[in-house]
């Protein structure tokens, strides 16, 4: 009776960590042929260590669709997300890919035309704040809420963050999702009623600034030259915008994503470097160093 009872204290606790949810997450990628990564260990200089829930990807048209996706959930404390209609021009570079293209920034314009149909792109809203809902604990409940959002942007740190913003030819594009598991609102001022608006949601993104903390000059090419590494950057940007959405709206998106990438046209994806395949994996020149 004893090993009975500690069995069940120990699936009582493990259910109110957020693993089970992860897990859940992971066999619904894997479901749809994604190839799954979890806690993905990776160090942001100078030597802090740090965990990505999940890293996935897929080919799709002969390119890496890539997800970073940091998994939250909560059946008591509900998130919510101030925002307003974005007023600004959609920046090309929301969209994040390797390798970058430094020769050719107009690029980067075109990318919200071509990709009008992509929800990165078709949101016309913005968070502004957010805060959690919850009878107690309420600042811990918005300090989940943060590290949700800025674990997915910190893991530019693991693999693309400095050396391989140009180093592969192959075409690698990037999502930064927090999955949330449970209840989202909205809330936002309608000035032709003059009220606060309040209503469930699906899906919203955040964007913020995000700068690298590593102290490189220079950065190595796929063609074997090297490139200053602040040039690099500048057409990388240090916006970024991470899509969050509720647990239910996955799969939808995990569609959404695949209907778009597949039916690009040879022109439109080509943007997004090389195909990925054996003959174009990057062939490091010997003696030289990823960056310097």
């Amino acid at each position: 009776m004893h090993g009975e009872d500690l069995t069940a204290k120990i699936e009582k606790f493990i259910l109110s960590t957020g693993y089970p949810f992860e897990q859940r997450v992971a066999h619904l990628l894997r479901e749809h042929d994604w190839v799954v990564f979890s806690s993905v260990e990776y160090i942001v200089p100078p030597d802090q260590q740090r965990e990505l829930d999940i890293l996935c990807y897929k080919i799709i048209n002969r390119r890496r669709i890539e997800l970073r996706i940091s998994c939250k959930q909560s059946s008591d404390k509900h998130w919510i997300f101030f925002t307003e209609k974005n007023r600004y021009l959609k920046s090309g570079s929301a969209l994040k890919f390797t390798p970058v293209q430094i020769e050719n920034y107009t690029t980067y314009r075109t990318l919200p035309e071509k990709l009008n149909s992509l929800l990165l792109y078709q949101y016309d809203r913005h968070v502004t704040n957010f805060t959690a809902f919850s009878e107690k604990k309420q600042h811990e409940a918005r300090l989940i809420i943060k590290d949700g959002l800025l674990s997915v942007i910190n893991s530019v740190y693991h693999r693309i963050f400095p050396a391989e913003l140009i180093y592969d030819e192959r075409g690698t594009v990037y999502f930064f999702i927090t999955l949330f598991n449970g209840l989202m609102f909205e809330s936002y001022y309608d000035p032709e009623s003059d009220n606060n608006i309040v209503k469930d949601i699906e899906y919203t993104q955040w964007k913020t600034e995000y700068k690298s903390n590593s102290n490189f000059e220079e950065i190595l090419k796929y063609d074997g030259t090297y490139v200053p590494y602040h040039e690099v950057l500048r057409n990388f940007s240090e916006h970024f915008t991470v899509e969050v959405m509720k647990w239910s709206f996955f799969e939808s998106y995990l569609n959404h994503i695949e209907t778009i990438f597949t039916e690009l046209e040879e022109e439109t994806i080509s943007i997004f470097g090389k195909p990925y395949e054996d003959e174009y994996f990057p062939n490091r020149i010997i003696g030289k160093p990823l960056t310097r």
